[in-house]
């Protein structure tokens, strides 16, 4: 006997997207996918049309003189988030495995335990099922729901575009290393010009870009992020210890238990980072006289370099890749901790938005 095969109800409801939050065991990861696009960005999947969203609002009250304003994250913002985070989705050019999207996490965890981890799992950062890439499970397009009455949302929301984007050149840059040098160790006879190693100087590129951006990155939390957040003004100048002792003591009146356990993990990763070696060699190629090791176009300049070769600088940019990324991740849960959180409003032309 043949089996009949189902046909489907052209009246049948159509299935929803898959809200924030909701299990992930009712949708799957090509379903999630699907609607990436958060704003107006145009991408379609095979003839379905983009997901479109009208601005965001939301009432947001201070709690110290009972005022509240409305504030509206614009579809234009919401659609150039959309496309930073698309370009970690489709712009390198892999397909989105399980391997790489555990690859997308820190490999070393420094201040996060165990514990920890578990919690940022109940805010909806998957740090140990690492459902998602690891800018998907931040969430950015939702923290409107947990800024402040004083955050300046367009500098905040742009901020964070920047370290998404921050984040992309690094992946690009170190998928270039990892295909030139490759071909080095494959390689017997190595070019060589007096003392110039060819295959060396062409894999140092992509890793002093690293370094610079990685560092950018580590400048982006806590010059801009946390300042704007907190109190809606960027850093100018040099962030120097007395600065962050001022915006800390402030800072601390404001945090929920929950978010000064996070907060307090990311200020040991800043003065861990203080002076490390990221940002000699950072400084070294912005504001000074660069040092690279021998096959690297040597300069002895200012004494011996403080990487000696190629090997080291990949460790060194793994390293701190890693590191960087758990700072993302601590400065998210600052924010997705915070409560409560602020009333979302519907769409009104009538509105006055600030």
């Amino acid at each position: 006997m043949s089996k009949r095969r189902h046909k489907p109800n052209k009246h049948q409801k159509k299935t929803r997207p898959q809200r924030m939050g909701e299990s992930q065991n009712t949708r799957s990861r090509f379903q999630i996918e699907k609607r990436l696009p958060i704003g107006g960005f145009s991408i379609t999947y095979g003839s379905e049309q983009p997901t479109r969203l009208s601005n965001w609002t939301y009432e947001v009250s201070n709690p110290d003189t009972g005022q509240t304003k409305v504030v509206r994250i614009s579809q234009e913002l919401l659609s150039t988030l959309s496309e930073a985070k698309a370009l970690l989705h489709f712009g390198l050019g892999y397909p989105l495995t399980s391997d790489r999207i555990a690859a997308s996490w820190p490999q070393q965890w420094r201040y996060l335990s165990e514990e920890q981890r578990n919690e940022l799992e109940n805010l909806g950062l998957y740090a140990v099922s690492k459902k998602y890439l690891l800018t998907a499970s931040l969430h950015v397009e939702s923290f409107g729901e947990r800024i402040y009455f004083q955050t300046n949302v367009p500098g905040f929301f742009d901020a964070w575009i920047e370290i998404i984007w921050q984040e992309y050149v690094v992946e690009i840059e170190l998928n270039r290393f990892q295909s030139l040098y490759k071909s080095v160790q494959s390689t017997k006879m190595h070019t060589q010009v007096d003392g110039l190693i060819l295959h060396n100087a062409e894999a140092w590129i992509p890793l002093e870009n690293c370094a610079v951006r990685i560092r950018s990155m580590r400048e982006r939390l806590a010059r801009y992020i946390i300042p704007l957040y907190f109190f809606g003004e960027k850093f100018i100048g040099d962030v120097d210890k007395k600065q962050w002792k001022e915006l800390d003591a402030q800072i601390r009146k404001i945090l929920n238990q929950q978010q000064t356990i996070f907060y307090d993990l990311f200020f040991q990763f800043w003065n861990d980072t203080q002076n490390d070696a990221l940002k000699s060699l950072r400084d070294d190629l912005i504001h000074n006289l660069s040092q690279r090791p021998s096959g690297v176009i040597s300069s002895k300049i200012q004494g011996k370099a403080l990487i000696n070769t190629v090997d080291e600088l990949y460790q060194l940019v793994q390293r701190e890749h890693s590191r960087i990324r758990e700072a993302i991740l601590l400065v998210t849960a600052v924010i997705r901790a915070r409560t409560p959180l602020n009333k979302i409003l519907p769409e009104s032309s009538t509105t006055k938005y600030e």
